[in-house]
């Protein structure tokens, strides 16, 4: 059996050895364990240089070598290389930098050697010690070093790189947020291979750190990816039959081993391998409703003009197979487009304008929506389980469509009616006064409704709410419609945008309209809209300020008026001055949700 030292020995031998075959790199490793954590340097020098001299020098990277038995340096039963790291260690690797970290295994004759790295660069030791809370250490997955000297050597270059652009790092950067907002974005690597040509080559073969460039010129890595399995882009580019566009954008991806795809809308995609010189084309539908119609509508027709042009390069299809092929039966093709226009018409019919992710819908689903379309489009009397006139959701996939469903006295089947066609008046009574008046259907959707429903109707709430004549029975209704509005936007945690369009414009009718309600609650209640979207302006904060002055016996609106203003303390003394089921009430509307966040805030951070 070999001992310590000698293990630790061999591996510094083993790298020095190694790394004196490539002329570029010179390993200065002490042995024996001289230094504290840091066992020594490898210098890198211009690539394919003759001699090392200083003019020549890149610079220098620092590492830590260990040696190990090899039945010691495997995770489990599948043999993953990994290494128990002291975390004083990483904070000491980030302070200096990064490391290069080298673990040598061998057999227990100290033969048949294995070469295993990490990489530890500020980005992702800023990251390992964000998550490692109060650990003493970290166990981290290994690299099988290269044996291509090449892919060593661009090791060592993009190391050095990498560090010099990670002198600054920040733990706050969201990369889906540079994305998204178009930021610069920066690939900053070193390659010597020349079969890649282009950044995409590399991309799909190495491990990279993806960069933001800032105002000053200076990189932020912001990500490290590996094992990138495709590079794709989205171009602009004309898909044409004859002089009809049917598409302008395309995505061109970059896969491995010489591949690449143009893929054409949502269900077609072509691969063509560039190094074998062949190319094949796969139909599969998939996506939306729409996506499937567009996809199914160009598919058919190219088949019946033998193909189809991206800007002016043909894709022929006399030169395929593709007419002979079973998977296209443009009859079958043909008729299930029918079949998926019928839907299309069915939910434009219910003013549902959500997409349906067809692809994913089950046979329940299907049965549903072929119930729906015999009642909606067919006039059809549907059975239903259940034996009252009402309101019901028909679920279909992704959807919920909220249907009138009045019953048949003769059949005891069911119509089904867009509850804002509703042919019944809805007739509301007061229990206290014994007044009943008629109201528009849409009033006395509930929270739940709101924010479940896809065939909300927007345009026609606006339109009769324009369209009406308040009374006090009917001004008190929208009050309450336009609270249950706003408690449905924010249980869905903001992704029901149009609730809260549809709210802003309730609160501008009520104001023009309405001559019932006081003026404070109205601007209560724009405010909490406004407060929704952004800040408030020094104009807004006046007018609250200006409540607070003319209501100073009113709990009601001072809670509200202090919530707004963000002055929570204030606000709760104010709520405390309410009857236990004032207090209660209050709660529910939502305003309090400021408050409710603001608690829910200060309690985490108590707990941090």
């Amino acid at each position: 059996m070999t001992n310590n030292i000698d293990i630790e020995g061999l591996a510094v031998g083993h790298l020095k050895t190694l790394f004196s075959k490539i002329g570029c790199l010179r390993a200065v490793i002490n042995d024996n364990d001289k230094e504290p954590i840091w066992d020594g340097y490898i210098y890198v020098y211009e690539y394919n240089t003759k001699q090392r001299s200083n003019e020549d020098l890149k610079g220098r990277i620092p590492i830590q070598v260990k040696g190990h038995i090899e039945k010691d340096i495997y995770s489990g039963n599948n043999k993953i290389p990994s290494y128990k790291f002291d975390v004083t260690n990483l904070k000491n690797y980030l302070n200096d930098g990064g490391v290069l970290f080298f673990v040598v295994t061998f057999d227990e004759n100290g033969e048949n050697e294995k070469v295993f790295y990490k990489k530890l660069l500020p980005y992702d030791l800023n990251k390992i010690l964000k998550n490692v809370g109060n650990k003493k250490t970290k166990t981290l997955p290994l690299d099988f070093l290269p044996k291509n000297k090449e892919k060593i050597i661009e090791l060592f270059f993009n190391f050095i790189n990498d560090k010099q652009n990670q002198k600054i790092t920040l733990d706050n950067i969201n990369f889906n947020d540079i994305i998204n907002n178009h930021k610069n974005i920066v690939l900053s690597f070193v390659t010597f291979n020349k079969d890649y040509k282009a950044a995409f080559d590399y991309v799909l073969n190495n491990d990279i750190y993806i960069y933001t460039k800032t105002e000053y010129g200076s990189l932020l890595p912001i990500e490290h990816i590996k094992n990138v399995s495709e590079v794709s882009q989205e171009v602009n580019a004309d898909v044409k039959i004859g002089e009809k566009v049917y598409y302008t954008k395309i995505k061109m991806a970059f896969l491995p081993a010489d591949t690449v795809e143009v893929r054409i809308g949502k269900s077609l995609t072509i691969r063509a391998n560039m190094k074998e010189k062949t190319q094949k084309l796969t139909f599969k539908l998939s996506g939306t409703l729409l996506n499937e119609i567009d996809d199914l509508n160009f598919m058919i027709d190219s088949i019946k003009n033998n193909g189809f042009k991206i800007n002016e390069n043909l894709f022929d299809f006399t030169q395929t197979d593709i007419n002979k092929s079973s998977g296209f039966n443009i009859i079958e093709m043909e008729k299930y487009l029918l079949e998926l226009c019928r839907i299309k018409k069915l939910l434009e019919e219910c003013n549902v304008y959500e997409e349906l992710n067809i692809d994913k819908l089950t046979t329940k689903d299907f049965l549903n929506l072929k119930e729906l379309a015999d009642g909606i489009l067919d006039n059809k009397l549907i059975e239903l389980n259940t034996k009252t006139t009402g309101l019901g959701i028909f679920n279909i996939g992704n959807l919920k469509i909220l249907l009138l469903v009045i019953q048949d006295e003769i059949t005891n089947k069911f119509q089904l009616c867009n509850y804002y066609d509703c042919p019944v008046p809805v007739k509301m009574n007061n229990n206290n006064t014994g007044e009943v008046w008629e109201c528009p259907i849409f009033l006395i959707l509930n929270k739940e409704y709101l924010k479940s429903i896809s065939n909300l109707n927007e345009n026609f709430i606006v339109r009769t709410l324009n369209n009406m004549t308040f009374t006090p029975n009917i001004s008190a209704q929208v009050s309450h419609f336009l609270l249950n509005i706003l408690n449905a936007y924010d249980e869905s945690a903001g992704k029901k945008k149009n609730l809260l369009t549809l709210s802003k414009n309730i609160i501008n009718i009520i104001q023009a309209n309405d001559i019932y309600l006081p003026k404070t609650y109205l601007l209560l209640n724009k405010l909490q809209i406004v407060k929704r979207e952004r800040e408030l302006t020094k104009e807004e904060r006046y007018e609250l300020n200006l409540v607070i002055k003319n209501n100073s016996n009113d709990d009601f609106f001072l809670s509200g008026a202090y919530i707004l203003l963000d002055e929570y303390y204030t606000a709760e003394q104010h709520l405390k001055n309410l009857t236990n089921f004032q207090q209660k009430e209050f709660k529910t509307y939502p305003i309090y949700k400021f408050l409710r966040k603001h608690k829910e805030v200060n309690n985490e951070q108590t707990k941090v």
